[in-house]
């Protein structure tokens, strides 16, 4: 039996995968080399995108990999594969749905800018 290779949320823009988004619910604030520091993307996690990357993406179009986390970073592997991480800082909204409103927009306004590369 075959495992699928599907991350969380693939992005597309005429007919081709421009951003991959896969949500951890973990405290990523950090992009490092390994998962020694705190708070760093895991090596594990990093192996997976870069899986997704190279199954998706074309060898001469680019492609961003976006860890969604509970700051935005990005690590270049490839000139045309990029890995990042876009937070929602939920904790700051302290039970005001007000607030976590704000944080959304914050966030989707990032997702937006990093699609922006897109277009033409």
């Amino acid at each position: 039996m075959r495992r699928s290779n599907r991350p969380d949320i693939i992005i597309e823009k005429n007919n081709q995968v421009v951003m991959i988004l896969d949500a951890k619910y973990k405290r990523y604030k950090t992009l490092g080399s390994t998962s020694k520091e705190p708070y760093a993307v895991s090596r594990d996690d990093l192996y997976q995108m870069t899986t997704y990357l190279y199954h998706y993406g074309k060898s001469d179009k680019p492609i961003y990999g976006i860890f969604v986390s509970p700051a935005i970073y990005e690590l270049e592997h490839n000139s045309f594969h990029k890995i990042g991480l876009v937070n929602m800082e939920i904790e700051k909204a302290e039970n005001d749905v007000k607030k976590l409103g704000e944080l959304e927009k914050v966030f989707v306004g990032r997702i937006e800018n990093l699609l922006k590369v897109f277009e033409s």
